[in-house]
């Protein structure tokens, strides 16, 4: 996943598609998008906040 951190929106598309089974609405991942754009260059850094705010997300923490 850190080879996508220099394209936030693909990053949590493939994070999402992962973690959500791809349900990850709108709103959420653009919260998520904007706030890793926050974060430097590190694509380590951009990596693991991506997957701690996704893994709070309403998508992943209820399982339909």
């Amino acid at each position: 996943f850190a080879s996508l951190a220099q394209h936030r929106r693909r990053l949590v598309d493939a994070l999402a598609l992962v973690f959500t089974n791809a349900q990850l609405s709108d709103a959420s991942r653009a919260i998520i998008v904007e706030a890793i754009g926050k974060l430097g260059n590190s694509a380590g850094e951009r990596t693991k906040a991506a997957m701690r705010l996704l893994i709070v997300t309403p998508e992943f923490v209820i399982q339909r």
